[in-house]
């Protein structure tokens, strides 16, 4: 995921560039920076987005403004301060909002396996209303009755009412054994039938 960019007023990116020319030595303690309407032409800007500004970094003592004659370096130290400051507060409010992001994210893809399930519960219902086999799978167990025996010898057909399309024995699949399927233990049945008919096949075969 792209991370989330936060957009400062632009004011604010203005008084941290002008914190951080003075940080880094650009502007020395005590020299006068341009006056207004040369830093609004400079960040290309109206001279109350400047006002705006130079009143933050005047608040927290880094700038000192005199009437009529400009704007005064007053504290590197205060500068330095203010940027990191300023750069903490940026880094939490990024943090945040990636957060805020990854939680809507989860929400809609929450919403959209809702969705997905939803529809897949009307589609298979729908198919059941269409079409009513189902393929199951039987495990052969010991303690079934019947073990040795061929669906022909037991009626398999005609008292479940369920149909064998394969046997799993091993790792062989044996396709439509028809009649002559033989109940062996281990053996995986993979039979086409309705509910009913399956639960059938169930008591049928268990003692």
């Amino acid at each position: 995921m792209s991370r989330t960019r936060i957009e400062s007023p632009v004011y604010q990116q203005i008084a941290v560039d002008l914190a951080a020319k003075i940080a880094s030595g650009k502007y020395q303690e005590k020299e006068r920076i341009r006056g207004r309407s040369t830093l609004a032409s400079y960040y290309n800007v109206s001279p109350e987005t400047i006002r705006k500004a130079v009143y933050i970094l005047e608040d927290v003592g880094i700038v000192t403004i005199h009437q009529g004659i400009g704007i005064e370096v007053a504290s590197a130290e205060k500068a330095r301060g203010f940027q990191e400051k300023y750069s903490n507060i940026y880094n939490l409010n990024s943090l945040k909002k990636e957060l805020l992001d990854l939680l809507h994210q989860h929400q809609e893809q929450e919403r959209l396996l809702k969705e997905k399930v939803n529809d897949l519960i009307d589609s298979t219902e729908r198919f059941r209303n269409v079409n009513p086999f189902i393929p199951f799978e039987l495990v052969i167990t010991r303690d079934m009755k019947y073990l040795g025996k061929t669906a022909s010898e037991i009626n398999f057909w005609q008292n479940t009412m369920a149909t064998i399309i394969a046997i799993k024995r091993n790792d062989r699949l044996i396709l439509s054994p028809g009649s002559y399927a033989t109940l062996k233990e281990g053996d995986i049945w993979y039979l086409i039938a309705t509910e009913e008919s399956f639960n059938r096949v169930k008591s049928f075969l268990h003692k």
